[in-house]
């Protein structure tokens, strides 16, 4: 079996071919307005967009967290859908369950108009009303009842007067000037000084203590005594009677006068303002019957403005296009709305209306996971959707204290939500709530890359010219446009295609102008953008290889070694990927406990690396154990890694080091090795390559680059690769190598320097490995019939 050769220095490094940019600089290119790289998803999109039928909301899966709101609503912009209806809506007093506020829609812009023609109502009341009630006629009308009262009273108390001249008794007012009170009194003929007036209790005193009997018997002075006051209390419910209905009389001397009087102008109001029209009825029939509003000339304005204000919590739009709302926070009170200050406090002027009923004929896009933290908002929208209508509360109504909890009419809206998450709350919501499917029935899918076409390369170029203009930024020269390129093929992680981030790349467009300071960006521009970048994000990484090249963290890149070889990780920190060597290790020995997953052991491996030990075992099995019982134990180690292990890209160097200790052959030090193994031995693709070769390339620079080193990886990667240029140059010096294998005998063949043979050929490596295994089951097979010391 021939030794790999090192791939070819052009291989390493997408570049952009040749012809494909026929421009000199984006200011020569007309911008591209239009989503790029996504024809599923606006397809899906703008059917969701289109169609009208119930339950055809979109959920968008796909997009990144950050910017996926303002790009859903950039490509709503573009698709620029039309509106379907477009209303005012107002809140206005319920006059017969103030509860219960009731809801007006008007056409767009005629709710503010008619709020500012009642209130200019209400300044024309506030000088007519009065001006009616002090008219003659309601003068005459007042005079008249309250002379009928007087008359009634003046009477009703002569006659129990008389009565009680005859008896010997008299009427008298006792208690001040305005708190004048009729009471009988019993007058005494034989008083010192002339007759003198007693009341009840006096009376009873004098029959205790005075020396001369009483005219009258006690008892018979009592008797007259209750018998007076019956008449007096009759004649003052007379009174009472013939006051309310004095007063009742007035009142409707009063409206009268009010309703003729304002009758004229409500009957304007409801000619022109035709959806109100039994509302303003309410109010007129409302204000004939509160003439106290207007009271000694001084209007209860807090009484009628309550009356007469109306809430225009929502204002239509005379535009074609549809509205988009963006719900960025979508609490309950930003999107649901509420009633304002505490329950049983407000009144239909206390109530606020949220982002869904802004968006009433168009689009509302909401952040699913934020939602969904919102508790009952998911409920409260769900309902929206399916009956078209809801109810504007706030989620503690249902338990409020204190008076009535306010609990406005419930609007019906024409709205189309536009849901964002990612695949897994897609499918938690699919699976967990049965009625998610019918409601949300457009799922939209956006792709982190796209195919790596010309076309797609100039469309990239051109979103670039759209920015430069858009944002006046300084125009990017084509080999600024190339290194942006190579930027974003790097981004997307695999052969052929190229990412969709471009919030991203947006972002690195803006960092180059600023570097060029000005002038026309350069590729030099974007490199120092990069390099500027990686200063801010790289500080793990650096400490990682400050500790390298410290020795602290051990790694050894020349000579070989039994049982070790270098593995490659890659880490995730803040955004930033970088990958170093990680020193793998296998020992092995006699017993029946087969491969010890050390990091498992430990807790820090995760399910897709435990899945590769277990390839592993089932490879050993597969090529060695259909003759022979497989009576080791061998142990796999990340030495110096005391984070968490997950994946199974390193399953082929644990193969490679596992190997190794049991043929007691040494491996390549200079050679770092990467790729996942099935159990036939077959060599798969992983990810983070690119990361990866270079946090070898790293080490071994600091160490000293002999000529030697490299990396061993998957030859599914090959079209994965996009190395950094100083690798990449390296490479092509000859001072660095890259080699791509399909199968674990070929990586063999490097690692150890001569083809590995077969298990039946002695004294090749697997022919030691088979030959070690076959000790190791002798050895077993005697120590199970060694005799026992108690024997």
């Amino acid at each position: 079996m021939p030794t790999p050769r090192p791939l070819p220095a052009e291989t390493l490094r997408w570049t952009v071919p040749p012809g494909t940019l026929p421009f000199s600089s984006t200011a020569e290119l007309a911008p591209l307005d239009a989503v790029i790289g996504q024809p599923m998803a606006i397809a899906a999109l703008r059917r969701g967009v289109g169609m009208h039928s119930p339950g055809f909301n979109v959920f968008v899966v796909g997009l990144l967290p950050t910017g996926r709101l303002g790009t859903v609503k950039r490509i709503l912009d573009d698709l620029a859908p039309r509106r379907r209806v477009s209303r005012d809506f107002v809140y206005v007093r319920n006059f017969r369950e103030p509860s219960r506020p009731r809801l007006l829609a008007f056409p767009p812009g005629r709710g503010a108009a008619f709020r500012k023609e009642l209130l200019r109502l209400v300044g024309v009341l506030i000088e007519e009303v009065p001006r009616i009630l002090r008219s003659d006629d309601v003068r005459r009308a007042r005079d008249r009842q309250q002379e009928s009262a007087a008359v009634t009273h003046h009477g009703a108390l002569a006659r129990v007067a008389e009565h009680a001249t005859e008896l010997g008794f008299t009427i008298a007012d006792v208690g001040g000037e305005d708190q004048a009170l009729p009471t009988v009194l019993w007058i005494d003929p034989d008083s010192e000084g002339g007759a003198a007036a007693h009341g009840r209790a006096e009376v009873q005193v004098l029959a205790e203590t005075a020396k001369a009997p009483l005219p009258l018997p006690l008892p018979e002075l009592l008797h007259r005594f209750e018998l007076l006051e019956e008449e007096l209390a009759d004649a003052m419910e007379a009174t009472h009677e013939a006051v309310s209905e004095t007063v009742r009389r007035v009142a409707e001397a009063e409206q009268s006068a009010i309703r003729d009087g304002t009758r004229a102008l409500f009957a304007e109001l409801a000619r022109r303002w035709r959806p109100a029209r039994e509302w303003l009825g309410q109010l007129h029939e409302e204000l004939v019957d509160s003439p106290e509003w207007f009271d000694d000339d001084e209007p209860d304005q807090d009484a009628l403005f309550q009356a007469f204000s109306v809430n225009v919590i929502h204002q239509g739009s005379r535009s074609v296009r549809a509205p988009v709302v963006v719900a960025s926070n979508p609490t309950w009170a930003n999107l649901l709305g509420g009633v304002e200050g505490e329950p049983g406090t407000g009144d239909h002027r206390s109530i606020r209306a949220g982002a869904l009923v802004d968006a009433d004929g168009g689009f509302l896009v909401v952040n699913a996971p934020d939602l969904l933290q919102e508790p009952g908002a998911w409920k409260v929208l769900k309902r929206a959707l399916t009956f078209g209508e809801f109810d504007i509360a706030n989620p503690e109504m249902p338990g409020g204290a204190g008076g009535a909890v306010l609990r406005p009419q419930s609007l019906r809206l024409d709205v189309k939500v536009i849901l964002l998450g990612d695949a897994g709350i897609y499918a938690l919501l699919y699976y967990a709530d049965p009625d998610f499917g019918s409601i949300f029935k457009i799922k939209a899918e956006f792709e982190e890359d796209a195919p790596c076409t010309s076309d797609m390369l100039l469309d990239v170029a051109r979103f670039c010219a759209r920015m430069c203009r858009k944002e006046r930024l300084a125009h990017l020269e084509r080999d600024a446009v190339e290194r942006l390129l190579e930027w974003t093929v790097r981004q997307a992680g695999r052969g052929g295609r190229i990412t969709t981030r471009f919030g991203t790349l947006a972002d690195l467009v803006r960092e180059s102008a600023f570097e060029a300071e000005g002038r026309p960006v350069r590729a030099e521009h974007v490199e120092a953008a990069l390099l500027a970048r990686r200063n801010r994000d790289d500080l793990a990484e650096r400490r990682v290889f400050e500790l390298i090249r410290r020795d602290v963290l051990r790694v050894v890149l020349d000579g070989a070694r039994v049982g070790e070889v270098n593995g490659l990780a890659v880490y995730h920190v803040g955004g930033h990927d970088f990958g170093r060597p990680l020193r793998i290790t296998a020992t092995v020995g006699v017993g029946r406990g087969g491969i010890v997953n050390i990091e498992r052991e430990a807790g820090l491996s995760g399910r897709a690396h435990d899945k590769g030990v277990q390839i592993l075992a089932g490879l050993l099995r597969a090529r060695f154990g259909g003759t022979r019982t497989l009576a080791f134990t061998g142990s796999v180690c990340f030495e110096q890694s005391y984070g968490r292990i997950d994946g199974d890209s390193a399953s082929s160097a644990e193969a490679y080091a596992l190997l190794s200790a049991l043929a007691e052959v040494p491996l390549r030090q200079d050679v770092a090795v990467t790729g996942s193994i099935n159990q036939v031995g077959e060599i798969q693709t992983i990810g983070g390559v690119n990361e990866k070769i270079e946090g070898f390339y790293r080490a071994c620079e600091i160490r000293g680059l002999t000529g030697r080193q490299g990396v061993l990886i998957p030859r599914g990667n090959v079209p994965d690769l996009c190395l950094g240029a100083d690798v990449a140059r390296a490479c092509a010096e000859g001072r660095f190598a890259v080699w791509a294998v399909d199968s674990l005998d070929d990586g063999l063949a490097l690692l150890i320097g001569e083809d590995p043979g077969s298990d039946v050929t002695p004294g090749s490596f697997y022919g030691r490995v088979a030959a070690r295994l076959d000790q190791f089951q002798e050895t077993h097979r005697l120590q199970g019939r060694r005799p026992s010391r108690d024997s």
